[in-house]
């Protein structure tokens, strides 16, 4: 088991690292073998990759939110913060690239962060992870 502090003191890092990565230039995301071009993923070619990237990056961070969360009050919000981050980044990389809304990245972020609520949902999950 994990203490909650831990999940406390990730959950604000993984937030930033999250939003500073979903922003960073085709060139650098094609570095790091995420960045699938706009009419490549439209006709659905979408690098196995940048899915991954989209359910670990926002499954992860509603799950550290929600297990960072002492009560389930704030655990919902963590999961609906999650949720808004990646409709908001999506959004707004719309008005930055030009380009349309990607909604396969708007799925794949709300189907992780929907996985993630179902965990955090259960007792025996969140007593088997977090230490109070």
């Amino acid at each position: 088991m994990i203490p909650r502090r831990f999940f406390q003191i990730l959950a604000p890092l993984w937030t930033v690292v999250v939003i500073a990565g979903s922003l960073l230039p085709g060139k650098q995301k094609e570095a790091i073998g995420t960045f699938t071009p706009y009419a490549a993923a439209a006709q659905g070619n979408i690098r196995w990759q940048h899915e991954v990237f989209h359910v670990t990056a926002f499954g992860g961070m509603a799950l550290v939110l929600g297990l960072a969360a002492p009560d389930s009050r704030r655990r919902h919000a963590g999961v609906l913060l999650a949720a808004a981050i990646g409709v908001s980044l999506e959004l707004m990389q719309t008005r930055l690239t030009q380009m349309g809304v990607e909604w396969w990245d708007v799925r794949d972020d709300l189907i992780a962060v929907s996985i993630a609520a179902l965990l955090l949902g259960t007792s025996s999950f969140r007593t088997a992870v977090v230490r109070h």
